[in-house]
């Protein structure tokens, strides 16, 4: 049997060798182009299925990532949807002074809440807009944008005679409250925990109101 041709070549072979002619066809061709031509038409069609499939499975992967960025953006954009209480409350030092300006800062590390401190020491808490509230939580509280600016009594002006313009120089910026008040982590201000509204909220700056600017107006 050593050299022997297998009977697969042997077949071929002599399928090549004796070409027919079918019925209505205008050339010869040997059978095994034709058993080429199936075989070939198969392998397109296993190939294509498996493309369909691996595009198939592509695009579910695909969309089960889109679903789940949209969950997470629309957790992000609702956290605390449907559950904000309105959180009211003043500024006021030791003394009894209000604070006149800055902001009241809540923070529980994922929330952040702000609340605008009006000239009577009062601030209204929001989230995202204003009366939205804030989501129930245990906030750390600090206050911001309390700096002041006294007045350095000097004028600049600017440009020629036509164009001439004054400005008047900013004195030396104090900040009205301890530094610490403004520091979510070293605040001494107590945590406040929000489970509903808060009508009276008091937040109490140990020491006296700062007197006003040179200056500055009534």
């Amino acid at each position: 049997m050593c050299g022997e041709t297998p009977k697969s070549i042997r077949f071929g072979a002599f399928l090549t060798a004796f070409p027919v002619r079918l019925p209505g066809k205008s050339r010869e061709f040997a059978p095994r182009t034709v058993f080429n031509d199936a075989f070939f038409k198969r392998g397109a069609l296993a190939a294509a299925f498996v493309n369909l499939r691996e595009g198939i499975i592509s695009m579910k992967n695909n969309v089960s990532k889109l679903l789940a960025l949209f969950s997470v953006l629309l957790l992000v954009a609702c956290v605390g949807c449907g559950g904000r209480s309105q959180v009211h409350g003043k500024v006021v030092f030791s003394d009894g002074s209000p604070l006149t300006y800055g902001t009241v800062n809540f923070t529980s590390g994922e929330v952040m809440c702000k609340g605008q401190i009006e000239k009577d020491g009062t601030f209204k808490m929001r989230t995202f807009k204003p009366g939205d509230g804030v989501p129930p939580g245990t906030y750390k509280v600090y206050i911001t944008d309390t700096l002041q600016f006294g007045d350095s009594g000097q004028t600049v002006t600017t440009g020629n005679d036509e164009n001439a313009a004054s400005f008047s120089v900013i004195g030396q910026a104090t900040n009205t409250v301890p530094y610490q008040y403004s520091s979510p982590d070293e605040s001494p201000i107590p945590q406040v925990t929000v489970k509903g509204s808060i009508k009276d909220l008091t937040i109490t700056i140990e020491g006296s109101a700062p007197e006003k600017a040179p200056g500055e107006g009534e």
